[in-house]
This record gives structure tokens, C-alpha cells and sequence, in this order.
């Protein structure tokens, strides 16, 4: 009888700490995180590759938790303002990042969303830094928590790399527009770090430059025939081009995908990631957009191509991982952004109703209709992506009532053809925030410094085009959504259907049990 108790005290202590071990390895901290934003992602564009994708590239990274259609309740601006929103938790009504670019008041015109004329680029002629982000990161959260932590950022241009890098970086770096060359800011105490500068010292990009794009596998495999005339290459070099337009065309091809990896490793293995005490953080972007891509469907064999290679760049970036940290030890977290599904030229030839919106021309009607009303002068200061800005000093001067000023330039906007509403900065100040209506979701994109006195959108089927023909920003997508993938050690298979992209940084928080960014305003998800 004796015996027997004994035996079965054993027995439930052998059982308590096998349960113990489990729960340690669930709740163990992981030793590295990266993040690996694609611009252009689509969960519609995976299912439909998906047996033609290898076993360890996509696949891999959405084996995991799946969140396909995360939720944007804002206006988006573009990738920076998507990628603010997932590292920061919370809204551009709180970060900051309304867009690609905004008005300045002292420079009088349009800058980069991160400008900052305090500091200088290294290899770059931008002067940026984040400042212009008004809340703390992902990436912040990491090293305010553990200060010997290592966090780096690579990314396609600079917004991106400040976005991804926050405040408290070890280094952010980009490909830069103007000089085809690797570079950062000064904002970052160590400059360019030693991996990227050796790049930049070899031909690399320069060889990239020279690169014709041929598809990987047989042109009758695709699901779509090609958009290029030529049957043999998809792009071919042209050196006669500008070095600008030679950089744009690169950085929209697969080729640039596998620079993005080979960084990213370079800066995991160089810099010793995800091998102490310490969880590191990496941040990598690639891209499946093509150049001049106004929609984002996948209507051609150049996107399908860009995806297929980009898979095996992620294997090779999984295997990288695995070798020296091990996938165990790692929180993968996967983003893209908010897209348009379908261009312009695709709409019309199915016979919907499209069109483009003229700022410039819009801009100097209305200035004329003020002057009309209350005289001469310059009423209208600036604008940026729908967002109107008036002249307070001349309002002030001529004594002139702003509210009304503000409902006359909302309902002169509401008469051109392709706009659908106008609101004014009052009507945009009471909104909550908390729907998903249209006024809610510009409330949410609203941020105090940048925001326009008035706000105006545009009907389904009209964009607002740049110079390059781009579309800017994303104002007919009434239900903007995201596609997230969590993967990694103790992460399970599940696809939640229903989350906000605020949601990801406390979740991902929750899991490196570190605070949350000081500005998150999302919930942990539950799995």
C-alpha cells in the first residue's frame, strides 16, 4: 500500500512538471521578432498562388494566426500611414502619419511626412526623422523595456524605414530615391551600420540597375498573359534613362525583394539578433507592386511573377532565421496594406463610372469664388490629399467670420464633378471616431498638426493622381482592411475574421509581456 502511494505521488509529480514545462515553453519570451512588411499584400492574391508558392515561403508564414481582413477605421494615406498604424496601435489622429507627405506651414509647401530639417541624411539629401511620429512603436516599446535590446529597420524608402524604427533605433535604413545608395539619418546616433555601408561599397545595386526581368517559369504557366509587349522580358534596362527613373523601376521589381532579404540577414547574422537575454526586433519591407500600378489586382503575369519570386526570398529569409536563431525562438509577424483593388483603365473597360480628380485646377476655382465673396486675396494656403488649408492670418486681418469661411469652401467642393462630401474642421472635431462612417474615419486620420480646415472625398470609381500618375491615398475604399499573419513558436493555427489594426502592437506586446506603445488604443487578441 505504501509502494503504491509513493508510486502515485511520483506519477503526479511527473505529470505537474511536464505541465509546467509546457506552460513555460507557451509563455517563453521570444528571442527575436521580425516583422515583414510586403506593400501591395493581399490575402485574395495568396489563395489564388498558393500551390505554386514553396513549402517554407508564404506557406509557411500563414500557417499560423490569420488575420486576413484587419480592419483601418481611417483614411488611408498609403503604406507609412498603414505601417504607423500596426506599429503604434493606434490611429494618425494620434501618430501623426496622415500620409506620404503634408503641408507645411513654415516651408509653404508640400514635404515628406517625416521631414525634419534638424537633421541630415548620410547618403541622402532627406532631411527626416521621427519626430513627425507622435507616438511611441512597437519598436520603442521593445527598447524602452530592455534598453540592450537590438532593434534595426530596412525598408524601400525612408518614411518607412523612421516608421518602422520609431524613436529609439539602432539603426533605419533605406533604399534612397535620388542616389540608388543605402541610406539613413543622423537622428540615429551610429549612422549606417558597417553591413549596409559594405553594400553600398560593392556594385550591387548598380548590378540590379542592369537587370532584365525574364519570367521565372514558362509564360503559358501563368494565369495571366503578360502586360508587356515583349515575350521574353517583363522589363529590360535602359541606361539612357535618368538614374531616378532607373532606381523607381527597380525598386518595383522582384529584384529589389531580394536586396530587402539579403539585408535583412545581413543584419541579423552581422549584428548577432535573437542570440542573448534580449528579444531583438528586425523590421524588413518587400513589395509586390509593379511601377505605375494604379489598382491592385492580380490581372497580369508580372504580378503573379513578383509574388512567386518574392516566395522564394522569404524561404531563403525563414531558412536565414531558423539557422541562427531557430523559428522556435521567433514572432514573425507579417503586414500589407490597404490597396485599391481595381484601376482606373480596368473599371472603365468593364463599364463602370470612373474619373480623376484635378487638385490643382480645383484649388484656383475656389480661391476665385472666395475672392468673389470677401475680396481680394490668397484664401487658400496650401494643399495635401483632400485636405483644404486656408489662410488664417488674411481671415484675421479682413475680420472675416472662419466657420462660415469653412462652410462656403465645403459647399462650393461638393459642386465638382468626382466629389461626394465636404466637412468642415468643426464637423470633423466632433465626430467620434468610434464608427466606421465616413466622418469617423476621417476623424481618425485627423491629426491636430497637419489636419485641413476642410476635408473633402471623393465618389466611387474617382481617385486623386500625382505627377507619376499614382493614385494618392485611398479615399473610395469605405472598408479599407489589411491582411496580418503571427507566426513563429507557440503560435497556433487559427484565422480570426474579426480585428483592427490597433489590435497587432498590444497583441504582439502581450506576447513579449513588455508594455504596450503609449498610445495604443487597441485590445490584445485572444486565441
Amino acid at each position: 500500500m505504501v509502494v503504491a502511494v509513493k508510486r502515485l505521488k511520483i506519477f503526479f509529480l511527473a505529470l505537474v512538471s511536464m505541465w509546467a514545462s509546457v506552460a513555460v515553453a507557451q509563455t517563453a519570451r521570444p528571442r527575436l521578432v521580425v516583422t515583414i512588411a510586403i506593400d501591395g499584400l493581399h490575402p485574395d492574391h495568396l489563395a489564388a498562388l498558393t500551390n505554386r508558392f514553396d513549402k517554407g515561403g508564404f506557406r509557411k508564414l500563414t500557417e499560423g494566426v490569420a488575420l486576413p481582413a484587419t480592419q483601418c477605421r481611417y483614411v488611408s494615406g498609403g503604406a507609412a500611414t498603414d505601417f504607423a498604424s500596426l506599429m503604434t496601435g493606434t490611429w494618425p489622429y494620434y501618430h501623426g502619419i496622415i500620409g506620404e507627405q503634408r503641408y507645411d506651414f513654415v516651408e509653404d509647401n508640400l514635404v515628406p511626412i517625416v521631414y525634419d530639417g534638424r537633421y541630415h541624411g548620410i547618403n541622402s539629401a532627406q532631411n527626416v526623422s521621427p519626430k513627425q511620429l507622435a507616438a511611441g512603436t512597437l519598436a520603442d516599446a521593445v527598447k524602452l523595456n530592455q534598453p540592450k535590446a537590438k532593434v534595426y529597420a530596412v525598408a524601400l524608402n525612408a518614411a518607412n524605414a523612421v516608421v518602422f524604427g520609431g524613436h529609439t533605433a539602432n539603426a533605419a535604413v533605406w533604399l534612397d530615391d535620388e542616389t540608388g545608395r543605402l541610406a539613413t539619418t543622423d537622428f540615429y546616433e551610429h549612422g549606417l551600420p558597417p553591413w549596409a555601408d559594405k553594400v553600398n561599397q560593392s556594385a550591387t545595386i548598380d548590378n540590379y540597375l542592369r537587370y532584365e526581368w525574364r519570367p521565372l517559369y514558362e509564360l503559358g504557366t501563368y494565369q495571366y498573359p503578360a502586360a508587356a509587349d515583349n515575350e521574353t522580358a517583363f522589363t529590360q534596362p535602359d541606361e539612357r534613362q535618368p538614374l531616378t527613373e532607373q532606381i523607381y523601376r527597380f525598386k518595383h521589381s522582384p529584384f529589389v525583394n531580394t536586396l530587402m532579404k539579403d539585408l535583412a540577414i545581413r543584419a541579423m547574422r552581422d549584428e548577432k539578433m535573437g542570440v542573448d537575454a534580449f528579444t531583438d526586433f528586425l523590421m524588413v519591407e518587400f513589395t509586390v507592386k509593379l511601377p505605375r500600378e494604379q489598382g491592385n489586382a492580380l490581372l497580369s503575369a508580372e504580378k503573379e511573377d513578383i509574388y512567386l519570386r518574392l516566395d522564394k526570398d522569404l524561404r531563403l529569409l525563414l531558412d536565414a532565421i531558423d539557422l541562427s536563431v531557430g523559428l522556435d525562438n521567433t514572432l514573425i509577424v507579417v503586414a500589407g496594406t490597404a490597396d485599391e483593388s481595381y484601376s482606373l483603365r480596368h473599371l472603365a473597360r468593364n463599364g463602370m463610372t470612373t474619373g480623376e480628380f484635378n487638385a490643382k485646377r480645383s484649388m484656383a476655382l475656389l480661391n476665385a469664388y472666395l475672392m468673389a465673396i470677401y475680396g481680394q486675396g490668397r484664401y487658400v494656403s496650401g494643399y495635401c490629399a483632400r485636405h483644404i488649408y486656408l489662410n488664417k492670418s488674411l481671415i484675421e486681418k479682413q475680420h472675416i467670420d472662419r466657420n462660415e469661411l469653412e462652410r462656403h469652401v465645403a459647399q462650393f467642393m461638393t459642386e465638382f464633378q468626382g466629389v461626394h462630401n465636404a466637412y468642415t474642421s468643426q464637423e470633423i472635431k466632433m465626430a467620434s471616431g468610434i464608427g466606421t462612417d465616413e466622418l469617423s474615419r476621417i476623424r481618425n486620420s485627423a491629426f491636430k498638426a497637419t489636419c485641413g480646415d476642410v476635408v473633402f472625398t471623393l465618389l466611387p470609381g474617382w481617385v486623386e493622381v500625382n505627377d507619376r500618375n499614382e493614385v494618392v491615398g485611398l479615399p473610395n475604399v469605405r472598408h479599407a482592411n489589411v491582411a496580418v499573419y503571427l507566426s513563429g513558436g507557440g503560435v497556433p493555427r487559427r484565422t480570426l475574421p474579426a480585428a483592427d489594426i490597433t489590435d497587432i502592437a498590444p497583441t504582439i506586446c502581450n506576447l513579449l509581456q513588455i508594455p504596450w506603445p503609449n498610445a495604443a488604443v487597441g485590445r490584445v487578441l485572444s486565441w
